[in-house]
This record gives C-alpha cells, sequence and structure tokens, in this order.
C-alpha cells in the first residue's frame, strides 16, 4: 500500500466532479492496480476516506472476526460500506463525488485532498483549517512538554554547562 502526504485544494464542479491532485491520483492509481477502481467513504468528522478498491478486502476482514458481530461493529461496517462509493477517475484525474457525500463533509465549491499515510482524506477546506489549527496547537503543547523536559530546572541546558568549563 502507498504510502500518502501533503494537502491540497481543488475546485469542486457543478457536477460534483473534483481532480484528484497529481501526486496523490499516481500513487493512488498504482495501488489499485489493473483495475484502477478506487472507493470512497464516509470517514470520522465529516472527512470522506478515499482507498484503493483492492484493499477493501483487508478492511471487510477486519470487520468480520467475528461472525456474530456486536451491534457496534455491525453498525460501523454498515456505515463504512453502506456509504461507500467506487469509481474510476476520468481520463483529467477527476472523480464524482454523490450528492450525499458532498453534504455529509460538508463540500462547498473547493474541496481539501490530504495525505493521511494509508489513505487520501477529502475535507472541506474550513474544517481542514480548523482541525489542523488544533492538531498544530496539539503538535506545539507536546514539544513543549518535550522540551520542558529536557532543560533542567536549574535553566541551564547541557550544552551551556559544557561551554562554561
Amino acid at each position: 500500500m502507498a504510502e500518502y502526504s501533503g494537502f491540497t485544494t481543488h475546485t469542486l464542479d457543478d457536477k460534483g466532479r473534483v481532480a484528484i491532485p497529481k501526486p496523490l491520483l499516481s500513487s493512488l492509481l498504482e495501488d489499485a492496480g489493473k483495475s484502477q477502481e478506487l472507493a470512497i467513504t464516509y470517514g470520522t468528522d465529516q472527512r470522506l476516506y478515499l482507498i484503493a478498491s483492492r484493499h477493501l478486502g483487508n478492511v471487510f476482514q477486519q470487520f468480520l472476526q467475528s461472525p456474530f458481530a456486536a451491534k457496534k461493529v455491525a453498525d460501523l461496517q454498515s456505515f463504512f460500506f453502506g456509504t461507500m462509493h467506487k469509481c474510476v477517475a476520468d481520463k483529467q484525474g477527476r472523480i464524482m463525488l454523490p450528492p450525499h457525500m458532498i453534504q455529509y463533509a460538508k463540500l462547498g465549491a473547493e474541496v481539501t485532498f490530504v495525505g493521511a499515510g494509508n489513505r487520501v482524506e477529502i475535507w472541506s477546506p474550513a474544517e481542514w483549517a480548523t482541525n489542523l489549527s488544533a492538531l498544530n496547537e496539539q503538535f506545539s503543547q507536546a514539544a513543549r512538554d518535550a522540551y520542558a523536559h529536557a532543560v533542567p530546572t536549574d535553566g541551564v541546558s547541557a550544552s551551556q554547562r559544557k561551554e562554561s568549563k
């Protein structure tokens, strides 16, 4: 499976078509193999997930670990597969997002594609900006916490001690 990274915003046309950014598209198509088939489904927090369809078998097997799945697992399976839309990008690298997906992800005239490791996510630019801001704050706080533990309580770093000797 390819590793996806980066983010960019593209225009969604009146018919619900959007061009997948070229770097993400080439990785998705390579990952899709001969069929070139992609799958889009509802993700968490009003984002959509975009993956190569050939990986759906692995996802399905994870859902089917138990023949008598608990209600939460059955509901998740219904949500994930029931909302799914399979497609093949056209010659311009565009896919069509069905109206229910556009509504779910709160998409307007633009969409933001986000490479998220093992999948591509599709966000409304405003939702992505809000999420990115929250993630930035979490990252910044974690970095500050890590740095606070690296500096001795007397405020003198190890490199400053070496310089004074």
